[in-house]
Formats: C-alpha cells, structure tokens, sequence
C-alpha cells in the first residue's frame, strides 16, 4: 500500500479511528526540526494527544464588497439577507456572480463548513441553516441570469478548465467585477499574495469605497487547510514518509508559489509577501 496518503476531501476521522494514521508527533523532530512551521495551521487536525494529518497549504475565506454592505455582513444569514436586499434594489444585475448550486455550496462549506462538523459527526441543525442561506442566495441569482447564460458560462468555464470549485475560490475575479459594476459581492477565499491578495487590495486602492474582511464576521480568524498529508501505518517506510513530508514542508518547496494557498513554512511565507511587496507589478500590496 501507498505510505503517503493525501486525505483533502475526505473525512479523516475514520482514518484514525481504524489507526490506518501515523501519529506524526513520533516524528516531530524529522518533520519540523527548526520549529519554522505555522502550528496553529499545521497542527489544526490534532485530536486528543495526536496529531495524524498536516496540512502544506492554506487558504483564507474572504469577502469584498463596499463598505456599507460589509457592515451588514456578519454571518451567512446577513450575506443572504443582503443579497436578497440587493436584488430588490437592482433586479437585473448578478449579485455574487455565482452560477450554478455547486459553487454557492462551495461558498457557504468556505466560510461556515467548520461549524458543522463536529468531532462526533454532522451538526444537523447547522448544515440546515447552512443549506436554508445557500438556497437562498441561489435562488436569487437564478433571477438574475437566463438559463442560456449559465449554460454559456458553464461552457467558457469549461473550455478554460476552470471548476466550479476555482470559480467559488476565486474573490479576485469576482473582485474585479465589482469595480466593473457587474456583481455586488464577492465571496470567496484568497490563496496567495501575488495574484489574488494583490488583486483583491488593487481594487481597493482604485476605489476606496471598495473594502474586504476576512472571513464573514469581524473577528473570524478561520482558514482552509490544503494538501493534507497523513502516513499510512501499513507503511514499511515510515521513516522515510516522514522525511518526505519534511521536502514537501522544506523552503525549497514551500518556496514556490504553486497558487494553491499559503506557505505554512514561517520563511517561505515572509519570502512570499516580502516579494510582492517589493514588485511594482503588486501595487495593491
């Protein structure tokens, strides 16, 4: 069997309950031995005295709209609330920009996913509410856009290769349509400095009434690990799984900007903002 398992989509839970996962904490000083990870991110799968999976990216939800409306943001609830709001105010223009019931999903699992998964399972009067807002903003959006144009939209998408999931990630793009007056909202999550965080801060400087949060209330500090990685205890490698993990978190790696998230490497992440503050083709950092 494999010694690395990556488990993004999958409910890990089970993994270690049949201990088919490694406790990484055997392996602490092989996996971060300068102590130069992020641990609130790589260490935010940790259950009781173990830690089986790491993450090697992150991601973080974010909103952009203007001001006013951000103010009346603060949950999923408000963000339905106000995009119903704003369809009475403008009936004919998209208010979040999101197409189809996959990526207003995908939006609703960004910002509240990590309220409804509990450790003993699914909080099932959360995932209601979360489902109750997700049509709703969905059901506005229907109204705003023709059967024909989703399906156009849906066929650029993809002769682009881009997923519903890349469109409900992407607040840069939507960002944009903002300041083009196409769309109200964009929700979403930033991944990088150099093309989303740079492009989500530009719109802000050319129009100062353009504003962003992270997160939906005031005080969310949530984030989306990615590239979660567990070692298999089939594994007859386990040693050289852990030194794998240790390439995979090094700065030669976290050093590239794969466009799939934050390092979670403490230099690689100040190297990464450090170069797009000093790029002039960043001017929104």
């Amino acid at each position: 069997g494999p010694d690395i398992l990556l488990l993004d989509d999958i409910r890990m839970d089970n993994f270690v309950k049949k201990d088919m996962l490694v406790n990484l904490d055997e392996y602490k000083d092989v996996i971060n031995p300068d102590n130069k990870l992020l641990t609130n991110i790589t260490e935010c799968f940790r259950k009781g005295n173990g830690l089986f999976v790491m993450p090697a990216r992150f991601r973080i939800p974010i909103i952009v709209s203007s001001t006013e409306n951000l103010n009346k943001v603060k949950d999923l609830q408000s963000l339905a609330d106000l995009t119903e709001e704003l369809y009475t105010n403008d009936t004919k223009s998209p208010i979040t920009g999101l197409y189809s019931e996959e990526e207003v999903l995908r939006m609703a699992l960004i910002y509240e996913g990590n309220e409804i998964e509990k450790d003993n399972g699914v909080d099932e009067n959360k995932l209601k509410d979360m489902l109750t807002c997700a049509k709703r903003i969905y059901s506005v959006e229907l109204k705003t856009t023709t059967e024909e144009e989703r399906k156009e939209r849906a066929m650029s998408w993809e002769d682009a290769q881009i997923s519903d999931e890349d469109w409900a990630y992407d607040t840069g793009g939507r960002g944009q349509g903002i300041l083009m007056g196409y769309n109200s909202i964009a929700t979403g999550s930033t991944s990088g400095f150099h093309f989303d965080l740079n492009m989500i801060a530009s719109i802000h400087k050319a129009d100062n009434s353009i504003s962003y949060r992270y997160g939906l209330s005031n005080n969310d500090g949530t984030f989306i690990p990615e590239c979660l990685m567990g070692i298999s205890t089939s594994s007859e490698q386990k040693e050289a799984a852990a030194k794998f993990i240790t390439t995979v978190l090094s700065n030669s790696v976290q050093d590239i900007d794969t466009q799939d998230g934050f390092a979670v490497n403490l230099d690689s992440i100040q190297k990464e903002y450090d170069k797009a503050v000093s790029n002039s083709n960043c001017d929104g950092m």
